[in-house]
């Protein structure tokens, strides 16, 4: 809070006054304050040591034992805030981890982006279809992630489907602890910033 009470800042023939005068810094070698120029009236007003003799400055910072300066209190951030910009953050890392963590299946690798998933559950479904003999049996040409082409039956593809959704399981079981940490655990911006989602969750 401002503590605008006046102070009379008498030095050798000239007299004059300030006012609010706080540290800006944990530096307590200067500090600011409002100084009431003849001219300009309230101006804010630097103060430091080492100034000439014949400055407010000077004569401010001699004076300084002969008047309280407010404590530096650093700003502090709104932890809510933080937090809820490192939860989007989070949130854009589970998903980048989609396009660069695979599935392994058939000595290869699948990818598992939603896209990816969205179509291998029509696979699925058609492959139940088959299996069930709802509908003429046949097999499925997958593209994997190495760019090779795999013909698999319905078995085939629903252990596949079932493998790809155990890893993205996988990265939200990751994603969501890292987001109970944030939200139960983390109560400093250090804390928050140090957050990211682990590569296992192994013990």
């Amino acid at each position: 809070m401002e503590d605008l009470s006046i102070i009379t800042i008498q030095d050798d023939d000239l007299t004059f006054e300030i006012r609010n005068p706080r540290y800006i810094s944990d530096n307590v070698n200067e500090f600011i304050c409002e100084l009431n120029h003849p001219e300009l009236g309230w101006i804010p007003y630097g103060v430091c040591d080492g100034d000439t003799e014949d400055t407010y400055c000077y004569k401010i910072w001699k004076n300084r034992d002969t008047f309280e300066i407010q404590e530096y209190v650093p700003v502090q951030e709104d932890i809510n805030s933080l937090k809820e910009q490192k939860h989007l953050e989070l949130r854009a890392q589970r998903d980048r981890l989609r396009q660069i963590e695979f599935a392994e299946f058939d000595d290869d690798t699948f990818q598992i982006r939603q896209e990816d998933q969205d179509n291998m559950n029509t696979f699925y479904t058609d492959a139940i279809a088959m299996i069930s003999g709802v509908v003429t049996r046949g097999s499925f040409g997958i593209m994997s992630a190495t760019n090779t082409l795999h013909t698999l039956t319905p078995e085939q593809i629903v252990q596949l489907a079932k493998i790809m959704k155990a890893k993205v399981e996988e990265i939200y079981a990751r994603y969501w602890y890292a987001r109970d940490v944030l939200l139960a655990n983390a109560t400093t911006k250090v804390e928050i910033n140090a957050i990211q989602i682990p590569a296992t969750l192994d013990a």
